[in-house]
Parts: structure tokens; sequence; C-alpha cells
């Protein structure tokens, strides 16, 4: 399970979009979360699922997919202001390894070990 995860207001700021959830009768800490976020013809998708410790992006310009990243074991999950920009922050439990993703101005992604 994510230990940290940020409130609702911040995602959803943060993706600009609600989520869909997997079962709207579950809790969301212990639900999957789908976000989608369109940014001039590139969709960035989100799914997390803070019970599993997990959270999948998958990026696409113009339909085509241009990356599809999954990352388990998660212990926290944060959005920060980076570089004059809210980025979403997820961290693996025991390793230094952290995935960022921004969505503005444009969609970025990183994952390394810091």
């Amino acid at each position: 399970m994510i230990k940290g995860f940020p409130p609702d207001h911040i995602l959803l700021a943060f993706f600009g979009s609600e989520p869909r959830l997997l079962d709207p009768a579950v809790p969301r800490l212990y639900n999957q979360l789908t976000f989608v976020a369109d940014r001039d013809g590139e969709r960035v998708t989100g799914t997390i699922e803070p019970g599993e410790g997990q959270i999948t992006v998958e990026w696409e310009r113009y339909g085509e997919e241009i990356v599809g990243i999954s990352v388990t074991k998660l212990r926290t999950l944060d959005v920060v202001t980076e570089e004059g920009a809210s980025c979403l922050v997820a961290a693996r439990e025991a390793s230094s390894v952290q995935l960022r993703l921004w969505l503005d101005p444009h969609p970025r992604l990183y994952a390394a070990a810091v």
C-alpha cells in the first residue's frame, strides 16, 4: 500500500479530470483510479492503485503510443512544484527509484535512481 497518498483535490488539480473508478462502491485507497489528461494532441493516462502500491502511465501522441510504464511497490506518491510546474512523484519502497511526471506546459516523464 502507498503510505503517502495525496488528497483527492491535489490529484484532480494535477490531472485536470475526475478519476474513473474501477468500483465506485470501494473507497479510493482500495480502488483503481484512472485519470486522463489531454494536452494538444497528447493523452496521458495515469492509473493508480493505492492499495496495491502501483502506478501505470501511458502516453500517446495523436493516438500513437509514445511510452507505457508501470511502477510497483510504491512507498509514496506526491504532487510537488518543480521547475515552476506541478510534478507527480512516485517513489519505490527500499530503493531510490523515482518516477516523475509533468503535464504542463507539455507532458514529460522521467524515471531514474536518485
